[in-house]
């Protein structure tokens, strides 16, 4: 068995002019994965390594901004059955997770982690932020969806 060297690991291999995994080790088959970003892993031992790393810094950041407790955002995902409590399908092929939404006006009496209503994808998210959470705005909206003004004018052009 040859032992590789911690700086051997890091040079391009001089046949393939890739470099080593670290993590390869002596698994011939692994240490002919390509690692095309950089650093020392290949890709699949590099999301290995990320992917924790990512849901340990997105927990930090929930917990952090909107005061909710650990693992308090999983359990709200999982009330909604991993799915924005709007729309019904989920999160597929995005790295993006949902948005922690919470009413701005109990906010500011309540506190943040009172406020806290469910999670929503980006776009109803936004939605809401752009009707201000006005319940009037959105009945408005589906009152205009349900009875359009422009077929009432349309229908009396073709009679």
């Amino acid at each position: 068995m040859v032992a590789i060297s911690r700086r051997d690991k890091a040079r391009p291999d001089a046949k393939t002019q890739r470099k080593i995994c670290k993590d390869a080790g002596q698994d011939a088959a692994h240490r002919k994965r390509p690692a095309p970003h950089p650093g020392p892993r290949c890709a699949s031992c590099n999301r290995m390594v990320q992917n924790p790393r990512a849901d340990a810094r997105h927990e930090a950041y929930v917990i952090k901004t909107y005061e909710l407790l650990p693992g308090e955002y999983q359990a709200i995902l999982k009330e909604q059955n991993g799915k924005c409590k709007i729309c019904p399908a989920p999160l597929k092929y995005t790295k993006r997770r949902y948005a922690v939404d919470h009413d701005h006006a109990k906010e500011k009496i309540l506190g943040m982690r009172l406020s806290i209503r469910g999670l929503l994808c980006k776009r109803h998210n936004n939605l809401l932020r752009d009707v201000r959470d006005s319940v009037e705005t959105l009945q408005s909206a589906i009152d205009y969806l349900l009875d359009p003004p422009a077929h009432n004018i349309i229908e009396r052009e073709n009679e």
